[in-house]
Formats: structure tokens, C-alpha cells, sequence
């Protein structure tokens, strides 16, 4: 863990920096943590499952409920992003895992949709032209998170 040393007395023992500075610093920290952390099961990795299960089991409907969660996250991340909040980018971040975790389901699906020429239940374009491509240009920890799912 990293330590701010500047801010410290000589006899006081050093102060951990926060996480979020830490991946600021680091932004291999970040896809270092969130590795260790699906090493351990937790409510993330948990929700994770449950959405490549989902996709498994129900395909299109679970892509179309999927879609319509994507939308109001963007949705309620957009208006905290708008009111100044700071961790505005965290929803973008958690619903980005989500996409992440059924990227192969969900590739597919967009692919087979393609062909048969129908339009997909979870539009994946939408999710890289109003997502990723609008917020490259953002600064700060959602910046750092998204450059490391995506290339930047």
C-alpha cells in the first residue's frame, strides 16, 4: 500500500493513501486490485455470475433487461457527472464490468443479429460511441478505469 509521506510528522506513523489516489498514481493498481479481488468471491464477482448466468440461460430477454440497466446507470451517472458529484464515473465503471464479464455472449449475439439482420437486444455500438468514445476525452479515475478495459 502506498504512503503519503510529505504529510507526516517524523514520529507519526506513515498515512495510507486512499485507494482511489493509489490507482490515480497507478493506474496498473487498479487492474492489479480488481484482480485480487476476483481471486476472493464477493458481492461483485457475485453479480458478475449472476449476469453471464442470466445471459446463458434467458439470452435475448437477459440482453434486453441488461440494455434497459445499462441505460439508467448512464442515465444517473450522466446527471451526478452534471451535479459535480466525483464519483460520478462509478456506475459507468460497474456497468463496464458487466460488459465486460458476457463480452463473448455478447459479441456473439450482436454478430448472429448482424446476419439475420435484425437489430441486437443490448446495442453494444451504443455502449463504445456513448460511453467509451464520449468519455476518453474525461480525466480523472473513470479515465484511468476505462483505459484499462479499453485501449486508449
Amino acid at each position: 500500500m502506498s504512503c503519503d509521506p510529505e504529510s507526516q510528522h517524523p514520529l507519526t506513523p506513515l498515512r495510507p493513501l486512499s485507494q482511489e489516489d493509489s490507482w490515480a498514481a497507478d493506474p496498473n493498481a487498479f487492474v492489479a486490485d480488481e484482480d485480487d479481488e476476483m481471486m476472493s468471491y464477493n458481492v461483485r464477482s457475485a453479480s458478475l455470475d449472476l449476469a453471464q448466468s442470466l445471459v446463458e440461460t434467458f439470452s435475448g430477454s437477459a440482453l434486453a433487461a441488461l440494455q434497459s440497466a445499462f441505460q439508467a446507470v448512464a442515465a444517473s451517472a450522466d446527471q451526478l457527472r452534471a451535479q459535480g458529484d466525483e464519483d460520478w464515473w462509478k456506475g459507468y465503471e460497474s456497468a463496464l464490468a458487466v460488459v465486460g464479464a458476457i463480452s463473448e455472449d455478447l459479441i456473439e449475439h450482436v454478430q448472429e443479429s448482424s446476419e439475420e439482420g435484425k437489430a441486437p437486444k443490448f446495442a453494444l455500438d451504443g455502449v463504445f460511441q456513448g460511453v467509451v468514445m464520449t468519455y476518453l476525452t474525461a480525466t480523472g479515475a473513470f479515465r484511468v478505469g476505462i483505459c484499462n478495459r479499453v485501449p486508449c
